[in-house]
């Protein structure tokens, strides 16, 4: 759930604020583990178009993210856990928009910044088998390169609008090893988890298409995917809307 709102300052500046609030329940092996997640977002940001069809955008938010992780092993019982990680995302964004008589076009530069701490937390609901985790600290900084393409048909009261979407991104940044250890020998030996795929390089695709008809509906179909080391992943989108 979010929402937000945009204020037009000037005919080149929009400012805006927004704020949301998630809730998320994962069932993980088989019914062997389960994870729930709640958090908020506040953010801020602002739009810059210094002249026509040249745009910046630069927004920055705050996003504490609570999570109650719950593992359950074979003769081993439940470990619930309450893990806590505050973090601020920085980004700036520069672009440049074109259009012809029938496509509207961008190229885009992003950087994101990420810093963020997960709080030390222990599970508990077994006595011998339950860990203890320290803080650890996460840095992200992302570069993205992209690149947008849309058409438009009319065909009567029908308006088509197929799109097409490419990002390269590329990680700069490391994390910190999560440092573990027994949560009832807090005083025993310390065991360190190297973080594994956090740099790397990603391409993102998308490709969809919209229909806006005469009644003021608007359905969407969008497919999407995502390639990295050691990672591939697809996405699908269904969207209607009905404008009054």
């Amino acid at each position: 759930m979010s929402g937000g709102a945009d204020v037009r300052v000037s005919t080149t500046l929009t400012v805006g604020l927004s704020g949301g609030y998630a809730s998320d329940v994962s069932k993980l092996g088989q019914g062997l583990g389960r994870v729930e997640a709640k958090g908020w977002t506040a953010a801020s940001y602002a739009s810059f178009h210094p002249r026509r069809r040249v745009h910046r955008r630069r927004g920055w938010h705050r996003r504490p993210d609570v999570r109650h992780p719950s593992y359950s092993r074979r003769n081993l019982g439940r470990r619930p856990g309450q893990p806590r990680c505050d973090a601020a995302l920085r980004a700036l964004t520069a672009g440049y928009d074109g259009q012809t008589r029938r496509a509207l076009w961008s190229v885009y530069l992003r950087a994101k910044s990420l810093d963020g701490k997960l709080k030390a937390y222990a599970e508990n609901g077994s006595d011998i088998y339950s860990l203890a985790f320290d803080q650890r600290d996460l840095r992200s900084r992302i570069g993205v390169v992209g690149g947008r393409l849309g058409l438009s048909y009319k065909i009567g009261e029908l308006v088509l609008t197929p799109r097409l979407r490419l990002e390269y991104d590329r990680e700069f940044a490391g994390i910190d090893p999560q440092r573990i250890r027994y949560a009832d020998w807090l005083e025993g030996a310390v065991y360190e988890l190297a973080g594994v795929g956090w740099k790397g390089e990603r391409v993102n695709f998308e490709f969809g298409a919209g229909a806006e008809m005469g009644s003021g509906w608007t359905l969407d179909l969008d497919i999407g995917g995502e390639k990295a080391g050691g990672l591939t992943s697809t996405t699908g989108r269904i969207g209607a809307a009905k404008r009054f």
